[in-house]
């Protein structure tokens, strides 16, 4: 008679733990999710970043070039054009490396220093 109280106790405690174990799982399947998510919205904006300085320095390089382009010396302004697409390189290379919260802070500072010496107008960030 014990014995049989003892097993039903036992499988008893056995389908609670295991209840309970299926519990955390699906809390530790939610806050993956929700990592993941995060994760992604992070990659979006800073690729929305890199794309709005990308056609920046598009749209810059486009007004320059029919106007301005003609009293430069092509070298000077393919040196500059190409030192602005490498600190642009370096930037998205920084963004993509780069983890925890002030990571954009940090990287638009990173393209600030690279960039203090070429031209304002061949530049991918613009004082205002």
């Amino acid at each position: 008679m014990y014995y049989n109280l003892f097993f039903r106790f036992i499988l008893i405690a056995v389908l609670i733990a295991g209840v309970s174990i299926s519990s955390g799982c699906s809390q530790e399947d939610e806050q993956k999710k929700k990592a993941e998510t995060e994760r992604v919205l992070q990659e979006r904006k800073r690729e929305e970043i890199r794309e709005r300085l990308r056609e920046q320095v598009r749209r810059e390089q486009m007004a320059r070039s029919p106007k301005e382009n003609l009293g430069d010396d092509k070298k000077d302004v393919k040196k500059h054009i190409n030192d602005a697409e490498s600190c642009m390189r370096k930037f998205q290379t920084c963004v993509d490396t780069c983890k925890g919260r002030n990571c954009d802070d940090k990287c638009l500072e990173l393209l600030s220093a690279c960039e203090k010496d070429i031209p304002e107008e061949y530049r991918t960030l613009k004082k205002e």
